[in-house]
C-alpha cells in the first residue's frame, strides 16, 4: 500500500498494519503499544478486515467505547461479568456463587476500578478470611481476576493484580490430644461463655467441626443427626447429653456460628482456651471429638456404642436404621459420661 494514501492515525489511536501474504482479511487493528495496559511490547489486535476503512472504524468505534468506560467502576465491571457469564448459559448456581463473592466486596463498589491496586484487594482478602474458608478465598481470587480480565481488555488497568493476592491460610497446630478431664471440669465453670459452650457441645456429640452446620438439631427429642466422611458416619443419630442441652438451645436462640459458620468456631478456638488458661498449643478443633470417645470409654460404655456415636464401621454394625430402643440405648451410654 502507497505511503499516504490513508491519513496519519493520531497517537494513542492504535494502528492499522496491512499483513503480508494473500489474506482475505489482509488488515489488522491494533491497539497502541504504549497504551496497552498489560505492558507488553507487542500490540494487541482487536480484529482482522478486508479493508483499511472497516480496520479503522473498528478502532474508532474500540476508543469510543473505552472512552465511555474510563470511569468503569468495581460494581460496573462485576455487573459485565455476571452479563458475560448468564450469557454464555453457566448454571444458575455458578451464578449465585459468582454473585455471593461479588457481594463480599461491596467496600469496593464504588471506587472507579482503574483506581484499585494490589493492596486494596488484599486488605479485602484478609478481611474476607476472617469469616470464610480458604475454599471461599479461591473462588473470591479467580472472580476478581476475571474482573479484571474484562477490565485489561479496555485498558483500565495496568496490572492483573488478582494474580498476586495471598490467601491467607488457617491457623494449624503440630500437636493434638484428647482433652483432660480436669479440662473439661474447667470449661464447666466457664459455659456461660457461647464460645466455651461450643466446645462443650462437640465434646459431647463427637461430630466433626464442619458437621454441625448441615445437621439436624432437634432439642425436643434431644438428637442430632448428620455426619459425614464415611458411609458409616453419614446421618448418624447421637442423643444430647443432658448437660448440653441448655448450651444447645442458647446456641440455637442466638442463631450462633457453631450451627452456620464453622469456620469461626475454628479461628475462635485458640483465643477460647487461652482466655480460660487451657495451653493451646496442644490442641485442635477436632480434639474435641477425640474427648468424646475417650471420655465414653473411661465410663465404660460399650464399644459398639462407642463406634456408632463416632460413626465408625464395624463388623457387629451394619444397620443403618436407628429404632427409638436402640437410641434410648445410646443415650444411656452418653449419660454415663459426666
Amino acid at each position: 500500500m502507497p505511503k499516504g494514501k490513508y491519513r496519519r492515525l493520531e497517537n494513542g489511536f492504535g494502528s492499522i498494519v496491512r499483513l503480508s501474504g494473500n489474506r482475505r482479511r489482509p488488515y489488522a487493528a491494533r491497539l497502541s503499544a504504549s497504551g496497552m495496559a498489560n505492558g507488553q511490547n507487542t500490540p494487541r489486535a482487536i480484529g482482522y478486515f478486508e479493508t483499511w476503512q472497516q480496520a479503522y472504524n473498528a478502532l474508532a468505534e474500540y476508543n469510543k467505547r473505552n472512552a465511555d468506560m474510563a470511569d468503569a467502576t468495581f460494581k460496573d465491571i462485576a455487573d459485565m461479568l455476571i452479563d458475560r457469564k448468564t450469557a454464555d448459559g453457566i448454571s444458575p448456581s455458578r451464578i449465585r456463587s459468582l454473585q455471593n463473592c461479588i457481594n463480599k466486596c461491596e467496600k469496593l463498589y464504588n471506587r472507579p476500578i482503574a483506581d484499585i491496586r494490589l493492596i486494596d484487594l488484599q486488605r479485602l482478602m484478609d478481611a474476607v478470611s476472617e469469616t470464610v474458608g480458604p475454599g471461599t478465598c479461591v473462588t473470591l481470587k479467580n472472580t476478581l481476576h476475571q474482573m479484571w480480565s474484562i477490565a485489561d481488555e479496555h485498558d483500565l488497568v495496568r496490572k492483573n493484580y488478582p494474580s498476586f493476592l495471598r490467601i491467607p491460610q488457617p491457623v494449624v497446630f503440630e500437636h493434638s490430644e484428647a482433652f483432660t478431664r480436669a479440662e473439661v471440669d474447667k470449661m464447666w465453670i466457664y459455659s456461660d461463655d457461647d464460645s466455651v459452650a461450643r466446645i462443650l457441645i462437640m465434646i459431647y456429640s463427637g461430630f466433626r467441626i464442619a458437621e454441625y452446620k448441615t445437621m439436624l438439631i432437634d432439642t425436643e427429642q434431644r438428637i442430632f443427626q448428620g455426619g459425614s466422611k464415611t458411609t458409616a458416619g453419614k446421618n448418624r443419630i447421637v442423643p444430647m447429653h443432658s448437660r448440653i442441652v441448655p448450651l444447645v438451645e442458647r446456641l440455637i436462640n442466638a442463631n450462633d456460628i457453631l450451627f452456620r459458620n464453622d469456620v469461626m468456631t475454628r479461628r475462635k478456638f485458640p483465643g477460647t482456651l487461652e482466655g480460660i488458661g487451657i495451653d493451646v498449643k496442644n490442641h485442635t478443633p477436632h480434639d474435641c471429638r477425640a474427648t468424646f470417645a475417650s471420655l465414653l470409654s473411661a465410663a465404660g460404655a460399650p464399644d459398639l456404642h462407642i463406634k456408632r456415636m463416632m460413626g465408625h464401621a464395624s463388623n457387629d454394625l451394619t444397620k443403618d436404621v436407628y429404632t427409638s430402643v436402640e437410641i434410648e440405648n445410646l443415650r444411656k451410654s452418653l449419660e454415663l459420661i459426666l
